[in-house]
């Protein structure tokens, strides 16, 4: 990069910065007025606005107000999405002791209170977690759940997700944990794995998003 792109990069960093600034005071000054449900909605911005630096204690500050007052208020749903934001937050900042410290409590809120999307991509967000600390078996069984839950209440986009967060397990992942389940229960018969894990025994490819047997699963 030479010297005229290197200052016209950092002279378009200043600039979003300072609209960022400038939007966020702004809302700011409402909110010091603002009351109940008007509250909210100017918290939820700056956790918006917040989001499109990487200044994560600004985020998590932004986020815990917002799920502060949603609490004081007994607005559960704003709560749950505050919740949502807040696991997010965490999963992609590779915050994994807090995303297992919190997980449990939280998706239950969510699934009570909020939409089933933020469920299902929160609940992502542990799969994922395990997927890349290297705990396999476990974002494997996870993807399972939430793959069967997603199936029982008719959750297109659920189990969409589900599959979606299959396809991370590479085929000689699926075959590893295949290999180490067979060694820890060698006389389970073949017949007995639900149906659709069945296959990876000879064909793990069968478990990629993009296979039919997600899509005949959905219909």
């Amino acid at each position: 990069m030479n010297l005229g792109r290197l200052l016209i990069s950092i002279c378009f960093l200043m600039a979003t910065a300072s609209v960022f600034a400038t939007e966020a005071d702004d809302i700011k000054k409402e909110l010091k007025h603002a009351k109940g449900k008007e509250r909210l909605e100017y918290l939820a911005r700056l956790c918006d606005k917040s989001m499109d630096g990487d200044d994560y204690a600004l985020q998590l500050k932004c986020i815990n107000d917002y799920l502060e007052e949603a609490h004081r208020q007994g607005n559960h749903k704003e709560e749950s999405d505050a919740l949502w934001m807040w696991m997010i937050l965490f999963y992609n900042n590779d915050q994994s002791d807090s995303v297992y410290k919190y997980i449990d409590n939280d998706l239950q809120f969510i699934r009570e209170y909020g939409s089933q999307e933020k469920y299902y991509d929160a609940w992502s967000c542990l799969v994922n977690t395990y997927v890349y600390s290297g705990s396999l078996s476990a974002g494997l069984k996870e993807a399972e759940k939430m793959y069967d839950q997603a199936r029982e209440n008719k959750n297109d986009f659920g189990s969409g997700l589900a599959c979606y967060v299959m396809g991370k397990f590479s085929d000689e992942h699926l075959l590893e944990i295949l290999r180490l389940h067979l060694l820890r229960a060698p006389s389970r018969p073949s017949n007995s794995w639900p149906l659709r894990w069945r296959s990876i025994a000879t064909a793990p490819i069968l478990m990629r998003p993009d296979h039919a047997l997600c899509e005949s699963n959905q219909k």
